[in-house]
């Protein structure tokens, strides 16, 4: 098998990207009709939680300018992708040895897995885009992004010397860059107060044979990283497997009793206009996720017995900050702010796990950049590479598409509800919740809304074919919404 371009892309072109799931793990892969054949990387994230059994081959794999790649082993793995409703099918990936990532991303889709999925490459608005009988699963990204992440993730201890400031800035925090949250932050542990002292108590509900294997597997997980611990708690609340879009499954915990008895932690949130507005002026930009966001804040020792769940495994409690429980927003959001307050609305700003470092120039946003690695490597904040950007003229960011002193709605998610027919009064609160987000970019937003609004507040909810024209009204102005400045301490947003 010949792998045509895997690294080999020249600068400036586009990989085209996808988020499925492989043996329930979600993955984002790069789709290249180029390769002949499907690949993973021997030391990335599906490997390491499936820990499936792989079989020797004696493949002759190259690379567009006829070099070889190390690949000795294939694996048989299921993959899942949404394309209006779950799609799956089976696809044998060649192994890529001694690598973490393919190109920055958990894998790549040859011809073979394209075909059997039945992937269609179309462009849109001059970018590739993946489709499904229609449906977008993907579309181009830069490489610029990528071709960066190669360097760092897998050849960060290579003696090479760096090529650029920023190449020895990643060099010198190699350390800060983690695909899962190793360790905690130094931070105060979170802290539970409660209100009362009625005690959630939670029976164990019945599940799936498939359903127990995956809670397993989950449980499993969070073991080995010590996410969670075993418990004799006085206390349990319920979990349950709620499905994604990508045909994975994401295990939940029904955190509703406790969440009703703990004292809520105030704590506020940033203002999205406030941040915003100290953007105005900035034109180059470091987009930074922190990784698994609330798992990198501890539960302080005596209240971890109040976060216990139940499983058909036996009973389990959380040595970190879990999802789902009403104050780890806020005690997150304190966390961040205390370690950079000092270059806070300054060199970056912070909204709970997304971080933005900006600057009116490049050599301005290397010297921010350079101070915010120091403080996440001085209080063991880890960041998720593959998904930062670095010195770029735009940015997603919280819902935006910000750049050159605008800001642009993003847009990714139109197909999706443009697709949608909304089937429940919560259906409805749905989309009306995402389109009123945008409100600003829309002209007469209210009239516009208001067949959306009466079928929500009707006595009996029904999606008449004026909420569809509403609806399609409200994307189609979405789509073709036009950039708007942003005003330094004048920005509004209407929602």
């Amino acid at each position: 098998m010949i792998l045509c371009n895997l690294g080999c892309r020249s600068k400036g072109s586009g990989l085209i990207i996808a988020t499925v799931t492989i043996d329930n793990i979600a993955a984002d892969v790069v789709i290249d009709t180029g390769a002949s054949a499907s690949f993973l990387p021997r030391e990335g994230t599906i490997l390491r939680e499936t820990r499936t059994k792989l079989t020797k081959t004696k493949t002759d794999t190259r690379i567009a300018d006829n070099g070889q790649l190390d690949c000795t082993h294939l694996v048989h793995c299921e993959v899942r992708v949404w394309a209006g409703s779950v799609r799956k099918c089976q696809v044998n990936f060649l192994i890529i040895n001694k690598s973490s990532h393919i190109l920055g991303y958990d894998a790549l889709f040859g011809n073979d897995a394209i075909k059997q999925l039945g992937i269609d490459i179309t462009a849109k608005h001059d970018i590739l885009v993946a489709r499904i009988q229609g449906y977008t699963i993907g579309q181009e990204d830069t490489i610029e992004k990528y071709r960066r992440h190669l360097g760092v993730v897998a050849k960060f201890k290579e003696a090479s010397p760096p090529s650029s400031p920023l190449d020895h800035i990643l060099r010198l925090y190699d350390g800060v860059f983690s695909e899962t949250a190793e360790g905690v932050m130094k931070t105060q542990p979170m802290q539970i107060q409660l209100t009362n002292d009625t005690l959630p108590k939670a029976r164990l509900r019945r599940y799936a044979v498939e359903e127990i294997a995956e809670i397993d597997r989950q449980v499993n997980s969070m073991l080995e990283r010590r996410i969670i611990e075993p418990s004799i708690s006085q206390y349990s609340s319920t979990c349950h497997l709620v499905p994604k879009k990508n045909g994975q499954q994401r295990l939940v915990i029904n955190f509703i009793p406790l969440n009703r008895i703990a004292t809520k932690d105030h704590y506020p949130l940033p203002q999205i206009a406030d941040i915003l507005a100290h953007l105005a002026g900035a034109k180059i930009f470091c987009a930074l996720d922190c990784t698994e966001g609330f798992w990198q804040i501890p539960v302080a020792s005596l209240d971890r017995p109040k976060t216990a769940f139940v499983t058909p495994q036996g009973l389990f409690q959380f040595r970190r900050c879990p999802f789902g429980f009403t104050n780890s927003p806020a005690v997150f959001q304190r966390a961040m702010n205390e370690i950079f307050h000092e270059g806070l609305y300054k060199r970056c700003v912070i909204y709970i796990d997304d971080i933005l470092v900006y600057g009116k120039t490049e050599e301005e946003v290397i010297v921010n950049l350079e101070w915010v690695l120091r403080k996440c490597d001085e209080f063991n904040v880890k960041l998720k590479l593959s998904k930062c950007e670095f010195l770029k003229t735009s940015v997603k960011f919280l819902g935006y598409q910000i750049g050159q002193g605008g800001i642009l709605p993003l847009k990714d998610k139109v197909p999706t509800w443009l697709s949608s027919h909304p089937a429940t009064v919560k259906e409805a609160q749905a989309f009306l919740g995402f389109i009123n987000y945008y409100a600003r970019f829309i002209e007469d937003f209210s009239e516009k809304t208001l067949p959306l609004r009466k079928a929500i507040r009707a006595t009996e909810f029904q999606w008449t074919s004026e909420c569809m024209e509403a609806k399609k009204a409200l994307l189609d102005d979405l789509e073709s919404a036009t950039a708007q400045v942003i005003h330094q301490r004048e920005f509004t947003l209407q929602c």
